[in-house]
């Protein structure tokens, strides 16, 4: 196992980029709260990728699903009219290393430690150690 720095929780900068292209309807840079509803209506990973337990199929006529959502929204545009890259991308990394199992990192920094003692480390680091 290497670790990759661009790899962070999960998902590169170029996928999560292709993600938010993919809600960024009309290529403003900015996902609008209308365009976060029609994407986790249409697909139920996006809400999973959020860290949401919204039903996207229910989400027009069940009240709770959508205040959920517009919670949700609310909580990564931090109060502003649309979600910018940037907190998009956090708030993306925060749901999964939430997710994440603990015994999974553990294992991780594991099979670093075993990389860096046998020699057949690449002279990549990882919290500041050398593997």
């Amino acid at each position: 196992m290497q670790y990759a720095p661009e790899v962070e929780n999960g998902f590169t900068d170029a996928e999560l980029r292709a993600i938010y292209g993919k809600l960024d309807k009309n290529r403003n840079g900015i996902v609008s709260k209308l365009e976060l509803i029609a994407a986790v209506s249409q697909e139920k990973s996006i809400a999973d990728m959020l860290g949401a337990g919204i039903d996207g199929e229910s989400l027009l006529s069940d009240e709770k699903s959508f205040d959920e959502l517009h919670s949700l929204f609310e909580e990564i545009s931090a109060g502003k009219k649309g979600i910018d890259f940037e907190a998009f991308a956090k708030h993306v990394r925060k749901a999964c290393a939430e997710r994440t199992p603990r015994s999974n990192r553990m294992l991780e920094i594991f099979n670093l430690i075993v990389l860096a003692l046998s020699g057949s480390g690449n002279g990549a680091s990882w919290g500041g150690f050398k593997v």
